[in-house]
């Protein structure tokens, strides 16, 4: 049968069923005149499967970002990859969109390291070369964050 014959026995709309059938939910066939049949044992399959009860995905509810920018902020310090890889999956597992985790985590996490290097040295120092600036600009603003006394630059 075709999509169309298919989508109505489903009862859902024909472009649902070409979706599932391009994202590999469905198996189809692809006929020598350009058109997908299923056959009537893989529509019974997918109507068994669809009727099945789905577990809810578990949602996180962030009530608050705080916790999660200053733990990822410190895992990004410490050169901790692992903990905040974790910080990230965590939340987007919970159903936390990718935008969210930007807007709320990641992006103030960006501007708090940005912040802590221009107060420290808001220009390169005239009496060294750019590869001397560029370590030491970042070993400052880490030390900044991080709480440790820092020389400033004259």
């Amino acid at each position: 049968m075709n999509l169309h014959e298919a989508a109505a026995l489903l009862d859902v709309h024909y472009q649902t069923l070409y979706r599932w059938v391009r994202d590999g939910s469905l198996r189809a066939t692809k006929s020598a005149s350009n058109v997908y049949e299923i056959t009537n044992d893989e529509v019974e399959r997918f109507a068994a499967v669809r009727s099945q009860p789905t577990t809810p995905t578990n949602r996180i509810h962030v009530r608050s970002w705080e916790h999660h920018v200053d733990r990822f902020l410190h895992a990004l310090l410490g050169g901790d990859e692992l903990a905040a890889r974790t910080t990230i999956d965590r939340l987007s597992d919970g159903s936390v969109s990718i935008v969210e985790l930007c807007e709320n985590m990641i992006a103030p996490c960006l501007v708090e390291i940005g912040d802590a290097g221009m107060r420290v040295s808001p220009r390169w120092p005239k009496s060294t070369g750019p590869r001397q600036s560029v370590s030491g600009s970042w070993r400052v603003s880490r030390n900044i964050l991080a709480g440790a006394p820092v020389e400033r630059w004259s």
